[in-house]
């Protein structure tokens, strides 16, 4: 089961499937891409146990498609990255050799990314609407806003859906765990068990990063999960502990009820 943080006030999940064996994490060779919002998706795949692949649409737009590329690669270990033009079939092609029969794949990306035309170029007819981006910051409207399971002329089906605005994370330890692996791997060996990974002495994180065996930004990234995981997580046990209390008193209001009737 693949969900995510909703947005709104009250701390809640939101669905965004079931029985998804691959989840493609749509994004374009633009000002859109964003590394530390790829990351998230990536948490929410390992953490659900689905396998993730990277798909970035809008490689025809780019002056040099090797920067995002490389950029995608250094993610996470051996993530699987396509770059694309998404309205030329032959580009998708990629795509499609990893859309195995009977497997299903689910999109997820900002609006405005290129997922529903990535879709239609995928299946070779339109199945879901387009629509525009803004220039300035390469962002667009919600032109899917449901829900929709397709199954591709390969026999694969592809679950879309409504663009991501906001992607919080919350109760996915395993999920980071599994895509930072060799931060994770690397924290074992600092000298202090509650290490930051910042400025203290003897930081193996640390020392890798000035070694260039870490990407700065990869760490940073892991460091503000982490902390977000930890706030939210928080949050989340405090809620689920006042639900349960609300249900015990309510069980025993019911019972003095009827013990009063």
């Amino acid at each position: 089961m693949l969900r995510r943080v909703a947005s709104g006030g009250k701390l809640d999940f939101q669905l965004i499937g079931a029985n998804i064996d691959v989840a493609l994490v749509v994004t374009s060779c633009t000002a859109e891409f964003n590394p530390s919002r790829l990351h998230r998706y990536l948490a929410l795949a390992r953490d659900s146990g689905i396998e993730a692949m990277l798909v970035l649409t809008k490689a025809d737009l780019a002056e040099d498609v090797a920067v995002y590329r490389d950029q995608a690669l250094g993610l996470a270990p051996n993530i699987v990255v396509e770059t694309v033009n998404a309205l030329n079939a032959e580009s998708v092609r990629a795509v499609g050799r990893h859309m195995r029969a009977g497997a299903t794949f689910a999109l997820l990306g900002s609006s405005g990314v290129g997922k529903s035309t990535l879709l239609n170029t995928l299946a070779d007819r339109r199945l879901q609407a387009t629509g525009e981006v803004r220039e300035d910051d390469g962002k667009g409207r919600h032109t899917t806003t449901g829900r929709f399971l397709h199954r591709l002329p390969g026999g694969a089906l592809v679950l879309d859906g409504p663009g991501v605005r906001e992607l919080g994370v919350a109760d996915v330890e395993e999920g980071l765990d599994r895509l930072f692996e060799d931060i994770e791997a690397l924290a074992e060996r600092c000298r202090f068990r509650d290490c930051a990974h910042d400025t203290e002495p003897g930081c193996a994180v640390q020392a890798a990063v000035l070694a260039g065996d870490v990407d700065e930004s990869r760490l940073a990234s892991y460091r503000k999960l982490s902390v977000e995981q930890r706030r939210l997580g928080a949050e989340l046990a405090g809620q689920r502990h006042r639900g349960r209390k609300s249900e015990r008193l309510a069980r025993r209001e019911r019972r003095g009820d009827g013990r009063g009737g």
